[in-house]
């Protein structure tokens, strides 16, 4: 990756974070002609990322981005839907036979973003890699001087626009005035571990079972391993003591169906990591020449399982505002950035509907505080605080 060079002090585009929604961004753009382009990346993509599934049909966005075939060889474990046991004793299943675009994917993240990283530099992209951003503001209404920082030694950037793709941080969003309107906030609770039987239970599908303090996620990663991850409310996490390792083997082991995925593995992680799972809509997540994509404009819920095809879908879709803007020398800024913030209420307001309806689904743990909170959960309108056309000028 290519550290922060001295002579970069001037961009057309500047985006704060380098994951799957920047980099997607990133490529866009480029693809539409915007040809100066940096991103800001606060690691080396060398930290672990709690895995996650995408389904078949980010294969579009792949297409769409010119990356599918560099993205095949990758080889990431396919995922062929899901099997799980909520709202009732009796498995489920949810599976992607009959997709027009065949299989989705159980991605290992960090190889992940590291790829849609190279991906990016490959297509004129320059990337500052352990670099992080400090301060931004809008000077003279034409562009913004952001300062960063790479460990310790301060640096420059001006920006015509900035893209904050920061992910729940959304650290450039904040410093603009935005608020995080947040909904129940949850925590999951990760461990790897290393199967050593070839006949191991569970297959290339996604394993989900409710249980009374929360509901256990687990699927397989490259290289022989499995991710077994436990999600709950931050109360019954700290009650339960559950970043204690033999409470959260507890959970498991009582467990109906998913102990059976503790046969045949060694733990690779000696106790939990902890990942949040907040679900927060940004109000505003656009403003004068910047918008925020992915998780910094709003999470969901992992049960949900739509983060990354989300942050990437954003990232496509607002390069191609961003390149409309410039394609018009910045005399039509108003009109995609206010389609674009209402896009992203009226997305927020249909996932709490959906949210609530899985919730809802759920009725064995009637006495359970989790389900409680979580079936007390009903959709509510979500209301931008501010004018966005005041907030644009």
């Amino acid at each position: 990756m290519n550290n922060y060079s001295a002579s970069a002090t001037a961009t057309q585009v500047a985006i704060i974070g380098g994951g799957p929604a920047g980099c997607c961004c990133a490529i866009r753009l480029i693809q539409q002609g915007i040809d100066d382009v940096v991103i800001i990346e606060s690691s080396d993509y060398q930290q672990f990322r709690i895995g996650e599934s995408i389904p078949p049909q980010t294969k579009q966005l792949f297409h769409q981005l010119e990356i599918w075939s560099a993205f095949a060889k990758e080889q990431h474990q396919p995922c062929y839907g899901s099997r799980s046991w909520w709202g009732d004793n009796r498995n489920g299943f949810n599976d992607s036979l009959l997709s027009p675009y065949g299989h989705g994917w159980h991605l290992e993240r960090q190889k992940f973003n590291r790829f849609l990283a190279k991906q990016a530099q490959s297509a004129g992209v320059t990337l500052l890699t352990q670099c992080q951003f400090k301060t931004g503001r809008l000077i003279n209404d034409k562009h913004y001087h952001l300062t960063l920082d790479r460990q310790g030694a301060e640096h420059q950037l001006n920006a015509k626009f900035v893209v904050d793709a920061s992910g729940a941080r959304a650290s450039f969003a904040q410093t603009q005035g935005s608020k995080k309107q947040s909904n129940h906030a949850l925590v999951s609770l990760g461990r790897r571990f290393i199967i050593t039987d070839k006949h191991y239970p569970l297959s290339q599908q996604t394993h989900l079972e409710a249980v009374e303090n929360g509901w256990w996620y687990a699927a397989r990663l490259p290289n022989d391993r499995v991710l077994i991850s436990l999600t709950t409310d931050p109360q019954t996490a700290k009650t339960l003591k559950l970043h204690e390792t033999n409470n959260w083997l507890d959970i498991l082991v009582n467990s109906p169906n998913t102990k059976a995925l503790l046969q045949g593995v060694t733990p690779e992680d000696p106790q939990p990591k902890r990942y949040p799972a907040s679900s927060f809509c940004l109000n505003p997540a656009t403003g004068k020449n910047w918008l925020a994509i992915g998780d910094a404009a709003c999470t969901f819920d992992p049960i949900t399982s739509g983060g990354i095809i989300k942050a990437m879908a954003d990232g496509v879709t607002c390069a191609d505002i961003i390149a409309g803007i410039f394609k018009t020398s910045g005399h039509d800024t108003h009109h995609g950035l206010i389609q674009y913030q209402q896009m992203l209420i009226q997305r927020y307001q249909h996932y709490l509907a959906m949210r609530a309806h899985y919730y809802q689904q759920e009725k064995r743990f009637l006495n359970s505080p989790f389900w409680q909170k979580m079936q007390a959960m009903s959709p509510h309108k979500i209301h931008s605080k501010m004018e966005l056309q005041a907030n644009l000028t």
